[in-house]
């Protein structure tokens, strides 16, 4: 039996031991370093990808669509954004209108308005 007891002592001792190496290799890993983020403006935009966002429109709630469209042009991304906001061909164009109107001056966004017969076709 004295075996027995000090196998397993020897087994819950080198079991302690490893879990204090491992913990201790992501404490070592964990810790910060001095590294800038984007946001300190120090790296430079033209080594970031750019981003293409599409937006797919369909009998959009003009309040969703604008809510949508707010949301990505608040986006602090450094790098190039492009916004595709596609209508298929909504029935009530002339209500989103004035959503795709407040950003067609952001050279970020693009509109792209597909008539109901050239989705069918």
């Amino acid at each position: 039996m004295n075996m027995l007891a000090a196998s397993n002592t020897v087994a819950v001792s080198f079991y302690a031991l490893l879990s204090t190496i491992y913990k201790s290799t992501q404490a070592l890993y964990a810790q910060s370093t001095n590294v800038s983020s984007l946001s300190d403006g120090l790296v430079d935009s033209d080594t970031l990808p750019g981003v293409d966002v599409i937006v797919p429109c369909f009998n959009e709630d003009p309040r969703t669509l604008s809510a949508c469209l707010e949301s990505i042009a608040n986006q602090d991304y450094a790098g190039k954004l492009r916004v595709y906001a596609v209508d298929d061909g909504s029935a009530h164009l002339d209500t989103v209108r004035p959503v795709y109107d407040a950003y067609t001056r952001d050279p970020r966004f693009n509109f792209i308005t597909l008539s109901a017969l050239a989705v069918r076709i």
